[in-house]
């Protein structure tokens, strides 16, 4: 029971993130910030009221670790794939699928993850992955996709 308790402290201690993820595929990721975060390796891009700090996968864990997070409201990354790179995602995730639409070449997958601290509520359950498949493009983020997919 002590060695059941000691694993669940060491997963909820342990903020899970997309980059984890993004550097296994040609991707290119995106952090959604409310401020400008000036950071090496990586294109800011002002989006409304937000910030968009856009980077490769090679440059993801670095640009992470250098980012405010009291500023990051979610991240994204996109890549060509498939619906078993999806299945991968979900799986590197733990995440169970709470919902999917589907619209003329769009497939959206709505999920939660126990790995990943912020969420948000979709039809009263919480959701914090999000995954479209548009024709070979998939997008996935965290809480959302806030951006373009």
């Amino acid at each position: 029971m002590l060695l059941f308790f000691c694993v669940c402290l060491m997963i909820s201690k342990t903020p899970f993130d997309l980059c984890e993820i993004s550097q296994s595929f040609h991707s290119t990721h995106i952090f959604y910030s409310s401020k400008s975060q000036n950071v090496l390796n990586a294109e800011i891009i002002q989006n409304g009221n937000g910030f968009l700090i856009c980077c490769d996968e090679q440059n993801t864990k670095i640009v992470n670790k250098n980012l405010n997070k009291s500023y990051i409201q979610g991240e994204s990354f996109c890549f060509d794939g498939n619906i078993a790179d999806i299945t991968k995602i979900l799986k590197k995730l733990n995440a169970k699928i709470i919902t999917t639409e589907n619209f003329e070449n769009l497939k959206i997958i709505y999920a939660y993850s126990y790995k990943l601290q912020k969420f948000i509520f979709v039809d009263g359950k919480k959701v914090n992955v999000q995954i479209c498949l548009n024709e070979n493009k998939i997008t996935v983020g965290t809480p959302l996709i806030l951006g373009s997919y």
